[in-house]
């Protein structure tokens, strides 16, 4: 499927014969997209572009293999493999591939954001893309693609390498205080008296020193003696002893 796109987005004369069944066919011809092989989310929409126009592809290879009037001296051959086409099951692999990489595509525009936080997130969508993956290595037989398997096996030894840190006090407190995964966090195993108890001794241990430091502070303040000098608030009020005298 990737050297089909390549061979499209490389030849204009091929791309004007897709755009030309597109029209035969009525279908909106949307141009795929070649990926970059190490970025899943490019892979994703290649693959959701093509399936997309699925009909004009099969019609096109088949008319360029036949040989048909306008369809000769392509980048194609009618001899080359491409030109014949692709089967069934074929098709029906890089659905089930281009499916397993949606939550991803999901997850990554999710966690990109700029304008909220997203520290909390990080538990809740970890645990949703692990359980894709579990799903898919666990469906070894029906619709789930061989290939798709094998991916989703690598895809389990990267996420393995950021279980820990995941997993960390830290990113566990910002999920408990966000309180749009708050309640999610029970469901994927987390203790959540367990965690409180965390909270508690963190901020305990960060900021009781400074708040007794700050208390002393106000109390030594209220307990020094009066030269007669006004308060904020009796020169705020105008309830002061003496006129303020403003230049």
């Amino acid at each position: 499927f990737r050297y089909l796109v390549k061979k499209i987005t490389d030849s204009p004369k091929l791309l004007e014969a897709l755009q030309k069944v597109c029209g035969t066919l009525q279908v909106n011809c949307k141009l795929p997209e070649l990926d970059c092989e190490t970025r899943w989310n490019s892979t994703w929409l290649m693959l959701s572009s093509v399936i997309q126009i699925q009909k004009p592809l099969d019609e096109l290879l088949r008319s360029i293999e036949n040989a048909h009037e306008g369809f000769t001296g392509l980048s194609i051959s009618p001899k080359d493999d491409l030109a014949k086409g692709f089967q069934k099951e074929s098709w029906s692999a890089v659905q089930d591939f281009c499916s397993f990489l949606k939550p991803f595509k999901e997850a990554t525009v999710l966690m990109s954001a700029s304008e909220y936080p997203t520290l909390g997130m990080v538990v809740p969508v970890f645990h949703i893309v692990s359980e894709q993956v579990r799903l898919a290595i666990a469906a070894s037989t029906g619709f789930r693609s061989t290939h798709t398997i094998r991916f989703a096996m690598a895809v389990q030894s990267k996420l393995d390498e950021y279980r820990e840190i995941v997993n960390c006090k830290q990113v566990k407190i910002a999920a408990f205080l966000d309180p749009r995964v708050k309640q999610y966090l029970s469901k994927v195993g987390i203790d959540m008296d367990e965690l409180k108890k965390d909270i508690i001794q963190d901020f305990t241990t960060e900021y009781e020193l400074t708040f007794l430091k700050q208390q002393s502070q106000e109390t030594a303040i209220s307990s020094a003696p009066d030269n007669g000098g006004e308060s904020f608030l009796q020169l705020l009020t105008g309830q002061m002893k003496s006129p303020l005298i403003v230049n």
